[in-house]
């Protein structure tokens, strides 16, 4: 059966991300000196959004179909409230791409899913008491199934976004993620919106 535009699966860790996330958090130790304020220490976050595709090649996609449901799940320690590292697998959704070379469109369109596992380095710069700038830098391992793409590629990543924090035990963000090529002929980014609790 063929991926449905637009279809989100639930977000399911892989082993690998499994592993990884159990090391760590046997490499980070827990805040015990004082509560965890959300800032400083230990987190597990969800966020959920929109994606889009494109091919790399300079050519020009004509399918309509480049936007899927992103969701992504991750585990992160920050060090002081500026600097910390993330790891986390994310669900990009699922598209249908065609490409037109010379005013002539081929003649299938490449559909399917994309998921990726990364692994950044985070900055967070403090702008007053309740709002914040953040930055993400380094790796994503991109993952595609389907008809007409298909495959696995590393890439290095970037994101930027935005943190409001009305009182202390509540966080929304806003993250944009460019995660480059997921496989050697597609290329992924996603806007999220997530909302966090401090127990």
């Amino acid at each position: 059966m063929d991926p449905q535009p637009g279809c989100f699966d639930p977000i399911l860790l892989s082993s690998r991300s499994s592993a990884l996330l159990w090391l760590l958090f046997a490499w980070f130790p827990a805040a015990q000196a004082a509560p965890n304020d959300g800032i400083v220490g230990s987190y597990l976050r969800a966020e959920f959004g929109s994606s889009s595709f494109g091919l790399p090649q300079a050519s020009t996609t004509w399918a309509s179909d480049d936007r899927g449901r992103a969701g992504k799940l991750f585990y992160g320690y920050r060090f002081d409230e500026r600097w910390g590292v993330e790891l986390g697998y994310g669900k990009l959704g699922s598209f249908r791409l065609g490409v037109s070379r010379n005013g002539i469109a081929g003649s299938s369109p490449a559909r399917g899913r994309a998921s990726n596992g990364f692994a950044v380095a985070t900055g967070r710069l403090p702008l007053g008491n309740t709002w914040a700038t953040l930055v993400r830098g380094g790796l994503s391992s991109g993952r595609v199934r389907g008809d007409g793409v298909a495959g696995s590629k590393t890439s290095p990543t970037l994101g930027i976004g935005v943190e409001y924090r009305p009182r202390p035990s509540l966080v929304m963000t806003l993250n944009y993620d460019n995660y480059g090529e997921l496989a050697d002929e597609l290329k992924a980014r996603s806007l999220v919106f997530g909302l966090h609790f401090t127990l």
